[in-house]
């Protein structure tokens, strides 16, 4: 079968000459990382860390009904929480319209899931996003069209966000995605929400509240050849029920070089404004609040490619985040190692073309 650029293989055996066995894949999806209404899913387990979970081995075997319904059957084991459970399903209702049911059972923290609803409203021809994380770092890869506008209805229970456990009930969202103001190259972008939000910290603490959220930018671009710059002012607005505000505004700079090693990304973020605070530490504890520079670093190597990003603040004079990123390619497939120095996470996982 085969729809939007994806492609599965059926009943198949994975053949690795130092296992003793070859393990049974009954679906395997090509493409299913950019593509599949769940993400990624591989006959090879994630290996990973992180504060909460600890080390961890988790495998996701992709399951195929038919091209509006697929799926992983999901298992593994965490040092922290034991042995780990569930599936995560998607139904494509129609075009830019969908449905996503997750959930899993960790033996020592109980459940966690979300059923979430997007809709996507028309497509903007010159904006494009990476479906994932690892794929943002490097330039080259198959990309999406961002919708004009995506409106999210989740009800998430316990899921890890941050190193905390959040629940959603609900969150409803409205994002309007680099709008193109009179075709004049000023990219609006703007989003508005409402949740009501319970959280778990990893020190057990537990906040609650209802939250009203805002935020809005203009960012323009000039080229100048394979160089460019990019200007860009930002507000952030989270209004609670228990009276707290936190409100923050920036400015940002940033240029960069595509056709040169490295292809560098250098970026300057002033401060214009941060008042108030958030009632919840997994919104805090990365957040952007202080002026920093920013560096992003990406080289295709042929065998290898690798990726660095940072985000220093000047007044702390500490990173905000600081992330690593390796793909090691083989024949038909790349190793991937991630490692995130600050959240102290880590995966080593498997992509197959």
């Amino acid at each position: 079968m085969s729809k939007k650029h994806c492609s599965g293989a059926m009943c198949n055996v994975f053949n690795f000459s130092l296992l003793p066995i070859k393990p049974w894949i009954p679906t395997y999806i090509y493409g299913s990382r950019t593509y599949s209404l769940v993400g990624s899913s591989t006959p090879i387990p994630e290996i990973g860390g992180n504060k909460r979970e600890g080390g961890y081995v988790k495998q996701r075997y992709g399951y195929y009904l038919n091209e509006n319904s697929t799926g992983t059957l999901d298992f593994g084991y965490t040092q922290n929480l034991g042995v780990f459970l569930g599936f995560n399903h998607g139904f494509g209702l129609s075009e830019g319209n969908k449905l996503n049911i997750r959930t899993h059972y960790l033996e020592r923290d109980d459940y966690e899931g979300a059923i979430e609803y997007q809709l996507d409203i028309g497509s903007r021809d010159n904006v494009v996003a990476e479906d994932d994380y690892v794929g943002s770092f490097f330039s080259g890869f198959t990309q999406k069209k961002l919708p004009s506008g995506r409106l999210t209805v989740l009800m998430q229970h316990r899921e890890i966000i941050a190193d905390s456990r959040v629940s959603f009930r609900p969150e409803i969202k409205f994002d309007v995605n680099e709008y193109n103001i009179l075709d004049s190259g000023v990219l609006f972008t703007s989003s508005v929400g409402y949740a009501r939000v319970e959280e778990e910290t990893i020190e057990e603490e537990f906040n609650k509240a209802n939250e009203k959220s805002l935020s809005g930018g203009l960012r323009k671009r000039l080229s100048f050849g394979d160089k460019w710059l990019d200007m860009e002012f930002f507000g952030i607005g989270d209004w609670y029920n228990t009276g707290e505000i936190w409100r923050r505004s920036f400015a940002k700079t940033k240029i960069g070089w595509d056709a040169s090693f490295l292809k560098p990304i250098v970026s300057y973020t002033k401060k214009l404004s941060n008042t108030g605070e958030t009632p919840f530490e997994y919104k805090r504890m990365y957040a952007l609040s202080e002026d920093e520079v920013g560096l992003s670093l990406t080289q295709d190597l042929g065998w290898c490619e690798v990726g660095l990003l940072m985000d220093y603040m000047l007044m702390q004079k500490s990173f905000r985040n600081l992330d690593i990123i390796t793909k090691i390619n083989f024949h038909c497939w790349k190793a991937v190692v991630t490692y995130l120095v600050k959240q102290k996470e880590f995966t080593l996982g498997v992509e197959i073309y």
